[in-house]
């Protein structure tokens, strides 16, 4: 076990804004399943020349007239982490890490906010998807949309 610190670490975050809205007229399908749609936009900023970002993710779920009549919720989120690297952190290094390692900590760290936010709704919790993170940030920085799905089995 190597005890140096991380290369990478999460100095802070906090959730801007969120809007859960349940859907009163939700039915669970007696057999099958039902898929929320994610949309995705991230944008890493650095400060200067220092090893220090700024990740801002903003997720919408089910974000259609559609998509929520079929699943139980309409979700909108954007969190922001703020990331830093230990001292002497090679700036190749850094440049591979900051995009995919700082998106999946916020994004695990999203993925929890939204479950606390929904586990007390008329339906049950809801859970973002997992997505493949590598695919989502091949763009880095601006508008991407990220595909994934949440799927819930029934069968009742």
């Amino acid at each position: 076990m190597n005890s140096s610190p991380p290369s990478l670490k999460i100095d802070q975050y906090f959730v801007d804004e969120i809007h859960v809205k349940a859907n009163p007229e939700y039915q669970e399908p007696k057999k099958g399943t039902h898929e929320a749609k994610l949309t995705a936009s991230m944008n890493v900023k650095r400060r200067g020349k220092l090893p220090e970002f700024m990740i801002t993710i903003e997720l919408q779920v089910n974000k259609s007239e559609a998509d929520f009549k079929a699943n139980p919720y309409y979700v909108f989120l954007r969190i922001t982490g703020f990331f830093s690297f230990a001292k002497g952190t090679d700036e190749q290094m850094i440049e591979k890490m900051i995009p995919l390692n700082g998106l999946a900590i916020l994004y695990g760290i999203a993925r929890g906010v939204v479950a606390q936010a929904t586990a007390n709704s008329m339906h049950e919790k809801f859970i973002l998807p997992t997505v493949n993170l590598v695919e989502a940030t091949k763009e880095q920085v601006g508008k991407k949309v990220v595909k994934g799905s949440s799927r819930k089995k029934t069968d009742r």
